[in-house]
Parts: structure tokens; sequence; C-alpha cells
């Protein structure tokens, strides 16, 4: 390995404080690993602390040969190991995250006058939650004590942060009286345990520490490195650390302990590395653009003869640039794609040819800003040309699926969604309508039993070989225990459903990549390298990208307001919302991204990205740099061609027997198809209502009339039926209109609102039953209203009738509201509409009377068959909240005088032509013919604006091609 004369002085230097530093790609790790090597071959004891699990597998890989052996202290930990050694104690719960969701959640439900500001009311939001816990980690990772946040609410805080504080203090005293640690907190309470004497450090087997990735530490981290290595100790500490700043800032870690307080407080000796030296033109002038945007360096000199000494006597000086990087032969092309999906088919026919020229699929990487944008399509795409991919691990989702369906059936499920998610699960055939039993069956004496439920009514049914879906039970098993443990800890009883919203849709998924192209996110790929990389995305905006996004939390007044207690914590949370640093950032993010190829690299732009218009990003500079541009638009894979070719085959029987030999789907798609086969009633009644269902939806009407699916309710239609017993209880029939107009002046509808609400709504609460009377007597007095401006004499004549009959072969049946006898009209329907909509002039009403008011056509013809030939008919519209009105058509010819005021033009009353009325009908009684014939096909709508207000949108969506 080449390396010059600088780097091999620094390795065979004796051990002593030491700070490396580099932008990405420079060769840190590389340096740190053969330093460690050299140690233990001058017989010291070097150990290795990095970030997390997965730095700390990639490490061990290279310090520890395949197959290799290793005596002694396990070479490689990370800082939550350290951590966790000091802590250890069978009292204590460590928390994961997602733990700590359902211990702030329970907090905030058990002590709710803990916020009092507008945030009370959105306590229940999972994304709130989520902002709060981000807060809570932001304070607990500067171990500011509880005191200390509470000494910061005072008089000009702003009543979220004091929220804030406020809670933070309170679940710090919980977690410390129920010996509850975190991730964030582990750190501080480590070394407060350390300090207090007792317990042996975890780092005493070495005599030096070599820290990787430096820059991400976080305030409680390197407090506790302070405590274990102090700097004027007998071990040594020796970090490598980043120039372009932290990754995972947004954890909190800050690289101010790299910049300023780990040289102030240790003295080290200092080595920086060069920037990776690139052939490709283009791209050496991106990273060296990148490096000088990003690199940090200490905000005040320090004072320190010390740190201009060499190395060791006769070495260099120690700030002068050293190369630990060979120059980087890299080839480089800038690829434009008409869009995400020509994007991901570029990767995928490059990955293609990379493996086919010998490039093993795990030395391939595509590293995206955002994984979730890309996963599906490259996906389907690498799949389409054959490459294996791993684009997170998403284990089996059927059986994740059926899991997540089961619990929220055994659970509440009042709208039924997760019942229908079962139903069409592959795996839920063996329970058919069993779910009620094996709740029953399944629940112990202290709860649900979960993992009983798995073992004995599930695992048994799974075929031999899906190990897919048995990880996935036993992964889901292993989730419920840790629930209950920390529900044990917390307080209270487990809860289905807080397993489910919790736990379930958190899970980690834990699927190994294998031997496969992996899809990485800009922060996963750090400190890694491949033999092929591609880096999707690079537009304006997207990578690098991410705007600050503060949510409910007020980050910047939060650090104001914590500024009296710790100033570095202020100074530290204030940066999360600035922009300038989240600029830094990102572009720190992006230049790790594009020096992670050894051999090819690929930088893809889409020209569209979710159908919005982008443009390369500015830091490629593509206009100046000598960039290898190409464009690649969508491409038809292998697969693809030959799908499209058996789909435009014409169907055959003999055809599809010779292809079913190749592949049965194919064959079973040239099969000629069978002739369509719908529903055949052998008796149905129609209605005017169902009429109306019909025309705004066939689909929606199949559910509800044919297969008479149950649905919700509204508060609307339930006060709607109580106008009509209302009405039915005030009007008398025989009554004159100023009879009608004196009994509805001398109702006590508050009364009557009461007394009927009472009776028809026991089950709901007072809140509902309120605002019901409240409707009730509000459509009350606008009947009166609409009554009192009723012109010429009447008298009722009929209240509230119920009529069937059968017209031209068609069975009816409905209620006739009211039918006034009107003179010098004669009879007028009236029908009081509570709900939905109705146009307003008569013009609109006579349009829309073969499409939604069969009411007119179909009331006409019913009291006819009774001997009333109405002369009438007019809509008592009475919408909660809104204008109230009456409009109505004349059914008979000539000059007759109108039953409601006209108004201004368009009219509100008119006359509409027989033969409309009487073409309304047949159109009607062929309907009715369709359906009890079985010719109706019950096509959904064309008009979607109803589909998101449908009680049935779910089912019909997994049913589109069929009923």
């Amino acid at each position: 390995m080449h390396f010059d004369d600088r780097i091999h002085e620094f390795l065979q230097r004796r051990p002593g404080h030491a700070c490396v530093s580099g932008p990405p790609g420079s060769g840190k790790t590389t340096l740190l690993v053969e330093r460690w090597r050299a140690l233990v071959a001058r017989g010291h004891r070097p150990g290795i602390v990095a970030f997390g699990r997965e730095q700390r597998a990639r490490l061990l890989e290279r310090v520890i040969a395949p197959g290799g052996a290793y005596l002694g202290a396990y070479p490689v930990t990370t800082h939550a190991l350290v951590a966790s050694a000091l802590l250890a104690d069978p009292q204590s719960r460590p928390l994961r995250e997602v733990d700590e969701m359902l211990v702030l959640g329970r907090l905030l439900r058990r002590e709710s006058g803990l916020l009092s500001s507008d945030l009370a009311a959105i306590s229940d939001s999972p994304t709130f939650l989520r902002d709060l816990l981000h807060a809570v980690h932001a304070l607990a990772q500067h171990g500011i004590a509880v005191d200390d946040a509470r000494a910061c609410i005072h008089d000009g805080v702003s009543d979220r942060v004091c929220d804030v504080l406020r809670v933070y203090a309170r679940y710090r005293e919980v977690c410390d009286a129920r010996g509850l640690a975190t991730f964030y907190d582990a750190a501080w309470r480590a070394a407060a345990r350390f300090g207090a004497g007792g317990v042996r450090s975890p780092l005493d087997e070495f005599d030096v520490v070599l820290v990787d990735d430096f820059h991400d530490l976080d305030p409680g981290q390197y407090h506790l490195l302070t405590r274990l290595v102090p700097p004027d100790g007998a071990r040594v500490l020796e970090v490598f650390g980043d120039t372009a700043g932290a990754r995972f800032a947004f954890r909190g870690t800050s690289d101010r302990f790299f910049t300023e307080s780990f040289p102030s407080d240790y003295r080290p000796a200092q080595l920086e590395l060069a920037a990776p030296a690139c052939d490709d033109a283009a791209l050496r002038a991106t990273v060296v653009a990148l490096v000088s945007g990003t690199a940090s360096r200490a905000s005040g000199s320090i004072a320190a003869p010390a740190l201009d000494l060499p190395l060791f006597a006769g070495a260099p000086s120690a700030s002068a640039v050293a190369t630990a990087r060979p120059a980087w032969a890299c080839s480089v092309s800038l690829r434009l794609a008409d869009d995400e999906i020509a994007e991901a088919q570029m990767v995928a026919v490059r990955a293609r040819a990379a493996i086919d020229a010998g490039v093993a699929p795990r030395e391939i990487a595509v590293v995206a800003r955002d994984v979730e944008r890309y996963r599906s399509i490259l996906q389907l795409a690498c799949h389409e040309w054959g490459v294996p991919v791993d684009t997170g691990g998403d284990g089996d989702s059927a059986a994740d699926g059926f899991l997540y369906a089961l619990l929220g059936a055994l659970g509440s499920d009042g709208d039924g969604r997760f019942t229908e998610a079962l139903a069409v699960s592959p795996y839920a055939g063996f329970l058919g309508d069993a779910v009620a039993t094996i709740q029953r069956a399944y629940a112990s004496r202290d709860g649900f039993d979960l993992e009983r439920l798995i073992r004995e009514r599930i695992t048994p049914y799974l075929e031999p070989g899906d190990e897919g879906a048995r990880t996935t039970l036993v992964s889901v098993g292993d989730e419920w225990r840790r629930y209950n443990e920390v529900v044990l800890h917390v307080g209270g009883g487990p809860s289905l459903d807080e397993f489910r919203a919790t736990y379930l849709v958190a899970r980690e998924k834990t699927a190994t990549a294998g031997n496969r192209v992996a899809l990485l996110s800009a922060r996963e790929v750090t400190g890694r390298s491949f033999h092929t990389a591609f880096v999707c995305g690079a537009a304006d905006g997207f990578f690098p990208g991410g705007t600050v996004r503060e949510g409910y939390i007020p980050f910047a007044i939060l650090a104001r307001a914590v500024a009296r207690v710790n100033a570095d914590a202020a100074r530290d949370i204030a940066a999360r919302v600035d922009e300038t640093a989240a600029e830094r950032a990102e572009n720190a993010l992006f230049l790790s991204a594009i020096t992670r190829a050894t051999h090819a690299l690929t930088i893809s732009v889409p020209s569209r990205i979710g159908g919005e218009s982008t443009s390369p990003s500015t830091v490629l500079a593509v206009e100046e740099r000598p960039f290898s541009v190409e464009s690649a638009s969508r491409v038809e894979s292998p697969c693809a061609h030959a799908a499209r070719a058996v789909a435009e085959t014409e169907p055959s029987a003999a055809r599809a027997e010779r292809v079913r030999k190749l592949d049965t789907l194919a064959a079973w798609w040239l099969t000629p198809p069978r002739a369509a086969r719908f529903p055949a009633l052998a008796s149905f009644s129609m209605s005017a209502s169902k009429l109306n269902s019909y025309a705004r939806c066939p689909r929606q009407f199949f559910y509800r009339s044919i297969l008479r699916l149950e649905e919700p309710e509204s508060i609307y239609l339930r006060v709607g039926n109580l106008v009509h017993e209302a009405l039915k209880e005030i009007i008398p029939p025989g009554a004159t209109g100023d009879e009608v107009r004196t009994a509805l002046r001398a109702a006590g509808t508050r009364e009557i609102a009461e007394r009927l609400v009472a009776a028809g709504m026991p089950e709901a609460g007072a809140w509902m039953r309120a605002l019901s009377v409240h409707y009730l007597q509000d459509m009350l007095q606008r009947v009166a209203e609409l009554e009192a401006t009723r012109e010429g004499e009447y008298r009722v004549r009929m209240l509230e009738e119920s009529i069937e009959a059968v017209i031209e072969g068609m069975p009816i049946r409905g209620r006739v509201d009211r039918v006034d006898d009107v003179e010098g009209l004669g009879p007028l329907v009236i029908d009081y509409k509570t709900s939905g909509s109705i146009k307003k002039t008569y013009p609109t009403l006579v349009d829309k009377m073969q499409t939604e008011y069969w009411q007119i056509p179909v009331y006409a013809a019913m009291t006819a068959v009774n001997g009333i030939a109405a002369a009438g008919f007019v809509y008592y519209a009475l919408p909660p909240g809104e204008e109230s009105f009456a409009a109505g058509v004349q059914l008979v010819p000539g000059d007759r005088p109108a039953p409601v005021p006209l108004g201004r033009r368009p009219y509100r009353y008119g006359p509409v032509d027989t033969r409309t009325v009487a073409g309304a009908m047949a159109q009607a009684v062929e309907i009715h013919r369709t359906i009890v014939e079985g010719e109706c096909e019950y096509e959904r709508t064309e008009n979607r604006q109803i589909c998101p207000n449908c009680h049935f949108a779910r089912i019909c969506q997994r049913s589109r091609a069929s009923i």
C-alpha cells in the first residue's frame, strides 16, 4: 500500500494524543486500520471505538482477516457499548427510540397537564410525538439537568418551549425513577456512574484508544471519553475525523469537539490528510470545491507551541498536509435521465453490464439522498434486468402485511379496514371467519398473548421452505416480548392497538444484503468504498438538498431559552434550524457520496422528479467542468419486451397450450377469456333513493343495495330522520296553511328536539346529543320560515305515507313526506331534503331529473297509483348550517299558480314537459330490468371526486378490474 513519508512517520510514532483530519475519501479509516496494525506489531494493546454497529462490523472485517482469530480484548467497540458496559444493571432498561415513543406517549396521556399551550390539542399525533421526542433528545444529549430545565421556564419564554422543558424534566424524572436509559443520555449516566467509583472502565484493556468518525460525537460521548481517557492519564487517545463536519447532525452530534474541544483539552499532534486526487478533471474540480466549502476549522487559534512540534524528533511539522490515498483512477460519467424511472433503468442496465464484466454485486452501490423515493422503482428495474439488489431488507412483505392486519382486526377496527386487509392476505385462508374466536381463545388472564397465537395458530400452517415468513413471525414475537418488558417498567397494561401502532410499524428490518447491489442513503454509505457507485437524484433542491424543518417545536426559541444554563447546548440546538449549517451538512453528504467509488462513478440527474422539472445540482457546475455527459431515456427491458410480445398476441387455446410448457402465466394470458357474468336477481324493489345511488356510482350502488354492506350512518342522516318524526308530530293531517304556520310557531321545538334526540340516539355522548339537538331545532325553524313564505291557500292531504306499487313491471317502494292540496294548482308533493345538495332553480332541477332527482318522476308515478295526480313537486332544502330554500317543478301543463315564491330569474319554480317525466320513468324501468336480468356491469363513475368520501373506496380499489 502506497503512503507518503509523513504517513509512514505517523504509523511508526510512539503512542501519544493525536488528531488526524481529512475530507471524505482521503483515507482516514484506512490509516486508522494501519495504525492499529502497527501498534499491535510493536506490542501495544490498541482498541478502536466506532460510531455505530455497522461501522463496527466493517472495521472488524478489516482488522481481523476473514477466518482469522484474535486473542485478547475485543478490538472494536462502539460508544453505545462503552456506555452500556458501565450501566450494566439488572434493574435498568435501555430504550430504543420506539420504546421512548411508548414511554413519552403514556406520560402525556397520564399527566395531561404537562402541555398547557396549543400543543395539547395535538398530543395524540404521532408526528408531534416524534418532534417532541427529538427536542427531548436535544436536551438530553447535552446533559441538561432536570432542575436546569425547569429554571429555563420563566416569563418571556414561549408557551410551546415551556411545554417542551416541562415535559423533558418530567420525562427524565420518570426514566430515572424506573431505571430507564436511552441512547441519548446513556453516556452522561455512564460518566456519572464511573465518576462515583466502584466500576471498571471498559477501555482499561487498551493502552491506545483509536476513535473513528470523531466528528460525529455528541456532547455526552465526548464527556465520557474525557473521563475514561483523561488528557493527563496513562492511556492515549488518537482520533480520526472529517473536516467536512458531522454527518449525523440530526442526532445532535457536533464537530466542535473535533475542531475545538479536543485540540484544546488534549494538545494533540495533528496530521491533516489531503483531498483525494482524482484523474478525472471534472470530479477533481468538484471535490476541491466541496472540500473548500465544507471544511471546518476551530473558531479561535490555540496558543500552544506543542502543536507545532514534530510528531517525533526529526519529523516534519505535524500541520503539513499528507497523502494517505494513492491517485484515484476513477472513470466518471454524468447521466441526464428523462425521469426517475429512466434513471432507475439506467442504473439497472449499467449494473448488469458491470456484473457481466466480473464485478461482484456486493461491490456495487446505489447512493440516494432519499432511498424511499428510489426503493420501489429500483427494485422493479433491477428485477427486469436480472440484477440482484438489496433495497433495505424488506423481508417477507406478505407476512408483514398479514400480521399487521391480524393485530388490527383483533384490536380496534371501527371501520373494518383491517378485517378487509386480512380477508385478502394469502396467509389468512386458514383463519376463515375465526378472528373473534381466536381473540377469545388466545387472551390470557394478563392480556392478549401474541406469542402463543403465532406459535399455535400461524406457524404450523407455513410451508416448510417459507423462511421469510418464519423470520417475520419470530421478529414480531421478539418485539412483543420487548414491548411487554417496557410496559412493565413504565406502568399500566399492554395494549394490542398500542403495540401495532408503536412497534409493528417501526420494526427494524434485519434481512442481510448478501452478494447483492445495495441501495444506501448518503449517510449509510459514509466511510465505505465500492468498485462501482451510482449517485442518484443529483438535482438542485434534492441532492444536495433538504430544507430545514422545525415542525411543531421551535428549536430556535428553545436554544435561546437554554442559553442561560448551557451556552454550548444553545449553540448546537440552534444549528438544527440554521440554513447555513444545513447547507454545509448537505454538501458534506454529497461529497462523501461522490468519493465512494474506486473504479467507476455514475452521477445521474433526472430531468423530472415527481413530475416537476429539475436541473443538475449547482455544486456540480456542469456548465464549467468537463463532465462526460450522456442522456438516458426510458428503455424496454428484455422482460418487458417478452411480456409485450405475449400481450399483443391474439388469444388462442392451441397457442396457449404450447406456451404453457414455457410459462404458465403467459399461457393464461393467451387463453381466450370466458364470457362475462354479472349478478342476476330473482326480485328487487327499486326506490327513488336507490336510483339516485345508481346514477351517482353504479359500483357504490352494488355494494350498498345489492350486497347490502353496512356503512356508518352520518349525524346528518340520523337528525334528518328525526325531522320527519318531529314534523309528523307538529303538523296535523287536514290542517290549512294558516293552521300549519300557527302549529310551527307554537311548537316547542327545543323540547321536541331534546326528547326525540334522547329517544333516538341513546348511545351518543353528551356533546353529540347537544349538536344533534341544535341541528334538529335549526331545521324545524327553517321549515317554519319556508311555510311563512308560501303563497295561496292549501290544505295538508297526506303525511309520511309509505307506498309500495308495481310500475310497468318494476316493484317500487318509498315514503312520501307530504302532499298538499293547493288552490288553483292541485296536489303538490313536498319532500324534506335534510342532507345532500339540491339545485336552487327549476331549470337545473329539470336538467338533473334523470341523473340526480329521480324522486320527482318516481313520486309522481307513485302518488298516481294511490289515485293522486300530482300537479307539482317541491323540495324543502334544509342543509345544516346553510341557507334553506324551496325549489320545484310543475308537473302538469297549463298556467297555474306557483306554490312557492319565484324569486329572481332563473325562477325557483316552473313547468316541466310531461315527456321529460315519462322519459325519466322509462329509464328507471330499464335500469331495473338490467339489474334483475344480470346485464348490469356496475362500472365505477368517472366522477372520481366522490371517491375520497365513499365508504366502499378500499374494496372498490382492490376489485376495480372485476366485481
